[in-house]
């Protein structure tokens, strides 16, 4: 629990400073708020069709393929 709580500490504290900002009414607290409310609404209406399409690529480019443009043996090729 200990772990869990101090690798995440950052997350607790941002989440209890602007909650308790936006409550008081902190001008930079309410332009956090805002900021990242619109973050938040952009990210979940596109997060699902990147998953989407992420795992149909899984699905329909065989990994031999990935290995051969972009693994080890593709060189210089590869990079670019």
């Amino acid at each position: 629990m200990r772990k869990y709580l101090k690798n995440y500490m950052w997350v607790i504290l941002f989440v209890i400073f602007s909650t308790g900002s936006y409550f008081i009414g902190f001008k930079p607290g309410l332009v956090i708020y805002s900021n990242f409310k619109e973050f938040f609404i952009e990210m979940i209406s596109f997060i699902p069709f990147i998953f989407i399409i992420i795992g149909l690529f899984d699905v329909w480019v065989p990994k031999e393929m990935l290995e051969k443009h972009i693994g080890r043996e593709s060189g210089v090729k590869g990079i670019f």
